[in-house]
């Protein structure tokens, strides 16, 4: 990851990736330490992006607020926008309950797939 950003003809030593994320590791930590606080104040059991973004200001990067709000805006949207498989990719297959219960049996039996 480090290398993509770098400028081309720079390079980075090994101690000095480490060092970035260790750096990395530790803000992600405070980031969540504060985000917890922050939540158990509010009476929840789990962070939400409020929560995150709030937790910027507080460590004082509120300056990255605006950013880091867009970049997940833009995240939601691409989520929305991606395919789902729904909970049971199975039940699109047109295949009866029996029948899956069969061919899985196949599978685990070391059968292998029947043929078409």
């Amino acid at each position: 990851m480090i290398k993509d950003i770098m400028p081309k003809g720079m390079r980075c030593s090994t101690e000095t990736g480490t060092l970035v994320l260790n750096c990395c590791n530790e803000f992600v930590r405070m980031l969540s330490d504060e985000a917890n606080v922050l939540c158990e104040k509010g009476g929840k059991s789990t962070i939400n992006p409020d929560h995150i973004l709030e937790s910027l200001k507080g460590l004082g990067f509120g300056a990255w607020e605006a950013q880091v709000a867009k970049s997940f805006e833009e995240y939601k949207k691409a989520e929305k926008a991606r395919p789902r498989m729904g909970k049971n990719p199975m039940a699109s297959s047109g295949l009866s309950h029996e029948e899956l219960v069969k061919l899985q049996q196949q599978l685990l039996a070391g059968g292998g797939p029947p043929a078409p």
